[in-house]
């Protein structure tokens, strides 16, 4: 099953894109700041946020880190 997971914190200035893009896709987001968010985001090593991650039987398939994607970019992973 191909899932996007979409990484955050709080006061990351990139974020309010990625959260925007979450809404768009209809996708979960993990908050960085919370201890599920960050477990979740040690297992796909997120080091810096924004982070939006295509998973394929939770296996990584894509990664943009540090900024956000055109939602076609991602969209093209979802097919």
């Amino acid at each position: 099953m191909v899932l996007v997971k979409i990484f955050t914190r709080v006061n990351c200035p990139k974020c309010p894109a990625a959260k925007a893009l979450a809404k768009e896709l209809n996708v979960k987001t993990y908050n960085l700041d919370d201890a599920d968010g960050l477990a979740e985001g040690t297992l796909y090593e997120v080091m810096s946020t924004p982070a939006v991650i295509v998973t394929d039987n939770n296996k990584e398939v894509m990664s943009w880190r540090g900024k956000t994607p055109l939602k076609d970019e991602v969209k093209k992973y979802l097919k």
